[in-house]
């Protein structure tokens, strides 16, 4: 894989209303999996069944989690109710006969 050209991946605010997105190197394309994943300690590791790969990707799920739910939570309920309305709407209308 060329570095001129690194595969990232794009997280984005599913809400309409909010350009929020998180953008990072995509691991899993790199030769090396675990490069650029976070060091683990030997819990994280016995968590995984001893797969050190499997490891480094729970571990980098999880920092990833971390970071959408403390975007998440910055919307309002509201928010989120808004959006689902929304999306019904607009199923609605792409749905012959109605939803």
């Amino acid at each position: 894989m060329s570095d001129e050209f690194p595969v990232k991946v794009r997280r984005a605010c599913p809400l309409e209303s909010c350009d929020w997105h998180h953008d990072e190197p995509d691991h899993r394309r790199d030769s090396n999996l675990l490069s650029g994943l976070p060091e683990l300690d030997r819990a994280a590791i016995a968590a995984a069944g001893g797969d050190v790969v499997f490891a480094a990707l729970l571990t980098d799920y999880a920092r990833v989690e971390k970071i959408l739910r403390e975007h998440f939570s910055t919307h309002l309920l509201e928010d989120w109710v808004l959006e689902v309305v929304r999306l019904r709407e607009h199923i609605r209308r792409l749905t012959p006969g109605g939803w």
